[in-house]
């Protein structure tokens, strides 16, 4: 009998062994299959980082198009979305202000909800805003020369000079009152250099829009509209569009031109934003319609014409014979004109990642 009792014993402590370690295997399994459920959604959720991310590389790189510039303050705007390394991603832009955006990306590897949202603060040129921030129809540095005023005429200096229609002006007179800004402006003012001295456009420094021109040119030059069978020949880089001929076929063409040394124009025409490393110097007739921004002097000689606003770092002189017609108007048109070369968005310097967001999709 004891013998019995003994194995009986045995038996029962066995079976207690094999249901406790039963009991072991399934909580281990349990444990596994938990930790295996946190290491994908760690994963999903790097790899959702990562898309959103993306997204955000996407923006800033100048590959999506740029928001528009009518948008109101606070409205959103699909900007870019796409997949990667099987996550999606969403961006969306945020208009604070004329000039700052927040870009918004969300990524998400599951097809029902974003897991990440991030943001970051940007800025996009608004030519409503570059506009309103002239002081004075020529712009010169501090301590430098200028020559030659009574060929700046300021009397119309938020005018039109419009060619040849006179409703051309519409979208900036609608925004001039809300910015404040005055009706005649200085024949002359002094913009501050403490940024490096060059003639910038907002956040744009003169390496940014020489990046961004449509066209670079150097040395001399005249330019005009250049026509082929198919019409205008947009990719000539001396052709600056027409102005002065409205039945033309390069009168719409508006350019950003990129000079990296010193300029010469020589008589022609053109419309846009001329940019230039160095000097500048109209001759012989040249007229030009928008936007001058100059690294070093401007130099306009007898004949030649200005119809819009420079920013000469190093001064400027102008022959008697030849006139700058301050416009606003002239500045915004061709500002607008360029937006989808100026425009794309670009980070705010000194801010970083904001985020997380909240949940959702709004």
């Amino acid at each position: 009998m004891v013998d019995g009792d003994r194995r009986g014993v045995v038996l029962v402590v066995c079976v207690l062994l094999f249901l406790a370690l039963a009991l072991l295997a399934h909580g281990t399994l349990l444990m596994a299959r938990a930790e295996l459920a946190v290491s994908r959604a760690g994963a999903d959720l790097l790899r959702a980082r990562a898309a959103a991310d993306a997204g955000i590389v996407d923006v800033l790189g100048g590959g999506s198009p740029v928001p528009p510039d009518t948008l109101g303050l606070g409205r959103k705007w699909p900007l870019a979305a796409g997949t990667i390394g099987g996550a999606r991603y969403r961006v969306d832009v945020r208009r604070l202000s004329r000039e700052i955006w927040l870009a918004e990306a969300a990524g998400a590897v599951r097809p029902d909800a974003w897991s990440v949202r991030e943001a970051r603060l940007t800025w996009s040129m608004d030519p409503a805003a570059r506009t309103g921030a002239i002081q004075g129809v020529v712009e010169v540095g501090p301590d430098v020369s200028v020559a030659g005023l009574s060929g700046v005429h300021v009397a119309a200096a938020r005018a039109s000079y419009a060619l040849p229609d006179p409703l051309a002006c519409a979208a900036w007179n609608r925004v001039r009152d809300s910015l404040g800004v005055p009706l005649v402006l200085p024949p002359v003012a002094t913009f501050d250099t403490a940024g490096g001295g060059e003639p910038s456009l907002g956040m744009l420094r003169v390496g940014d829009l020489l990046a961004a021109a449509d066209r670079s040119v150097s040395g001399s030059g005249t330019p005009g509209p250049a026509t082929g069978v198919d019409g205008c020949l947009t990719a000539e880089p001396w052709n600056w569009g027409d102005p002065e001929d409205p039945l033309g076929a390069c009168h719409a063409l508006t350019v950003v031109i990129g000079s990296p040394g010193s300029l010469g124009v020589d008589g022609g025409v053109g419309q846009g934003v001329l940019v230039t490393g160095g000097d500048l110097t109209l001759t012989g007739g040249a007229r030009f319609y928008g936007v001058v921004l100059v690294g070093g002097r401007l130099t306009m000689g007898s004949g030649s014409r200005l119809v819009g606003v420079a920013r000469a770092v190093g001064g400027v002189t102008l022959d008697p014979d030849s006139e700058v017609d301050g416009s606003g108007c002239w500045a915004h048109q061709v500002l607008a004109a360029v937006r989808p070369v100026l425009g794309p968005l670009r980070v705010l310097p000194g801010t970083g990642r904001v985020g997380p967001l909240g949940d959702g999709d709004g």
